[in-house]
């Protein structure tokens, strides 16, 4: 027993240039839905909200001002003890 199997091929098949346009028309509409809102705060925003402060310096100016008036305490703590 042997089956013969007949091979159709379907007429309703497009081409790969008309996927190609209906696909880029369908990226005009889409394009709106994923626009970013100028309102919204940015990377940029958010890293200067947390490393600087109120009066605009950042954290690097801070930790070195802070180092120079500790290195300066020490300095004069050291000519107290030794007098």
């Amino acid at each position: 027993m042997t089956l013969k199997l007949k091979k159709e091929e379907p007429e309703d098949i497009p081409d790969v240039e008309e996927l190609e346009l209906k696909e880029d028309d369908d990226d005009d509409e889409s394009g709106d839905e994923f626009e970013e809102e100028d309102d919204e705060p940015g990377l940029g925003d958010i890293l200067n909200h947390f490393l600087t402060d109120e009066n605009g310096t950042n954290i690097a100016d801070i930790l070195s001002g802070l180092k120079k008036s500790i290195d300066n305490h020490n300095k004069i703590l050291i000519k107290i003890l030794n007098k």
